[in-house]
């Protein structure tokens, strides 16, 4: 048991790895394109699309309820405060996948999931994902408003719940490391 627990574990790692790289590499590609954004802006505030532009305006919609592409091209501040929410929510995920390594790590090397610091590394975990959805939107609505931007107020409702579900799965384990000190006790 102790062998697939661990191995299961190291994979698990190595993908958390291979994530972490990733995410990095994505934000500072968001952090390139914000710079390379800003710098090719026209003085109206915006950059004009080609005469033949696969998707217009209309066709675009908007994104995390921020309109970025109008008639007159892609709006710059839009698109800003649209790289501005991606980072947010990008800067959560990295944050969640820093603490699952930490929980995968103490599991490695206790053996069993069932101690105080998983409990409190799940109950982050679930507070980090219910607030995954509502700061960055926040944010993106705010910087939206101070901006002159409209960016609409959106929350995801699976955050929410995918939040109280770790929240319960956290109690389950506060409750398995009852259970694991019980047993601990008797023999």
């Amino acid at each position: 048991m102790k062998e697939t627990i661990d191995k299961s574990a190291r994979r698990i790692l190595s993908i958390s790895q291979v994530l972490k790289i990733l995410m990095v590499i994505t934000f500072a590609l968001l952090l390139l394109g914000l710079i390379m954004i800003n710098y090719h802006r026209g003085s109206d505030g915006y950059i004009p699309l080609p005469e033949h532009s696969p998707v217009t305006a209309g066709q675009a919609g908007s994104k995390f309820g921020i309109t970025i592409l109008t008639d007159k091209g892609l709006n710059v501040r839009a698109f800003n405060v649209l790289l501005v929410s991606i980072a947010g929510r990008m800067a959560f995920c990295f944050a969640a996948l820093l603490i699952l390594r930490g929980l995968l790590k103490r599991i490695i090397k206790s053996y069993t999931p069932y101690e105080p610091a998983n409990v409190r590394h799940i109950r982050q975990l679930a507070w980090l994902i219910l607030l995954s959805d509502v700061l960055p939107e926040a944010a993106a609505w705010i910087l939206g408003r101070l901006s002159g931007v409209t960016a609409a107020f959106q929350l995801n409702i699976t955050f929410v719940f995918m939040g109280l579900v770790f929240l319960c799965v956290a109690e389950i384990f506060r409750y398995g490391c009852y259970l694991q000190q019980e047993a601990d006790e008797t023999l």
